[in-house]
């Protein structure tokens, strides 16, 4: 898991405190309904994903200039988009737990309240 972490780079932080943040409020939000909370964990949806964005085009743009320099850069590519696509897959994953939890909420949330 550290070395999945490390691979991602600087970002990985970020998609990690925002996705940390969304599945919190999410939670709240699964145990007590409101529409003030489930805005947030949209508004928080939509941060995590340009994190996610920000991170894979940071770290694309970082193995695209060490290719540049490099004779056969294939391997260098291949292993690179490897490490490129880790913001998504923690972002994702994240996203996919707080989702969760929104949907209990919104399952549990008073029919007339909808």
């Amino acid at each position: 898991m550290l070395t999945f972490f490390r691979a991602g780079g600087f970002s990985m932080w970020t998609v990690l405190a925002f996705g940390i943040a969304a599945i919190g409020i999410a939670v709240g939000f699964a145990r007590q309904p409101d529409a003030r909370r489930l805005a947030l964990v949209r508004a928080l949806t939509w941060v995590e994903v340009f994190a996610m964005l920000a991170g894979v085009a940071t770290n694309a743009m970082v193995v695209l200039y060490r290719a540049a320099r490099e004779p056969d850069p294939t391997f260098l590519l291949l292993q690179g988009f490897a490490e490129a696509i880790t913001p998504l897959v923690l972002g994702g994953t994240l996203l996919m737990v707080a989702w969760l939890a929104v949907a209990i909420g919104v399952r549990r949330r008073p029919d007339d309240d909808a």
